[in-house]
């Protein structure tokens, strides 16, 4: 998904910067996971929120999430679960940014 990223949006800028955008691509990837990990799933998916609109650190890094059910079904595992929304946040996050 990365790579495949990458080469859209170098599509779009100049022949000579076509490797720069595809670095640029991959930079926020790794920026964005590694927020989305420590505190973003947290906020998003919180199961002890106060209010209805954000929740809490109670999951911050992925702590005790791996033997859980998930918010969407208990079924899956809320590590599994974490995994898979990541892949929406990286679509939505590289059309907010470019």
């Amino acid at each position: 998904m990365v790579p495949g990223l990458g080469f859209l949006y170098s599509g779009l800028a100049r022949r000579k910067s076509a490797l720069s955008m595809i670095f640029a691509v991959m930079a926020s990837c790794s920026v964005i996971t590694l927020q989305w990990y420590f505190w973003g799933y947290s906020l998003a998916f919180s199961t002890a929120a106060t209010n209805g609109f954000i929740g809490n650190l109670d999951a911050i890094g992925l702590k005790n999430v791996l033997a859980m059910p998930s918010p969407g079904s208990p079924l899956v595992p809320e590590l599994l679960y974490a995994f898979y929304q990541v892949s929406f946040l990286f679509t939505i996050s590289y059309h907010d940014i470019y």
